[in-house]
């Protein structure tokens, strides 16, 4: 009798370790979530650099309605950088964020709609 109650007990751990954590992962994944998806594209004025926005669902997924993301800047072109930032919840990514150039410095602010983040990143 002990060795069944043992047994559901463990069926029941089971299933739920299966609806919180493999069952999320597995539906982003069907999805493509994993991989970086554009979110926005900016040139700068003299059309020699381009700044281009990814993001991708964070593994393991918190949940798979509104998971964390990972965001990355990318400047390409003349320059080559490159930032990553991390968001609670995909609705925190703003899709056009602000973008100033300057000769030296692309600053990007307005990212999230939870926290204020600005990025600087250096052009050649």
């Amino acid at each position: 009798m002990k060795r069944i109650i043992k047994g559901i007990i463990i069926a029941f751990i089971s299933v739920v370790v299966f609806a919180i954590f493999i069952f999320p992962t597995l539906l982003i994944l069907s999805e493509g979530g994993f991989r970086y998806q554009e979110r926005f594209t900016a040139s700068s004025p003299d059309g020699s650099d381009q700044l281009t926005i990814l993001k991708r669902t964070a593994f393991p997924p918190n949940e798979f309605v509104d998971p964390s993301i990972i965001v990355k800047l990318k400047l390409s072109g003349k320059s080559d950088a490159e930032h990553k930032v991390k968001l609670l919840e995909d609705s925190d990514l703003i899709e056009k964020p602000n973008v100033v150039w300057e000769s030296d410095v692309v600053t990007v602010s307005g990212l999230s709609t939870r926290r204020k983040i600005n990025i600087e990143l250096k052009r050649n």
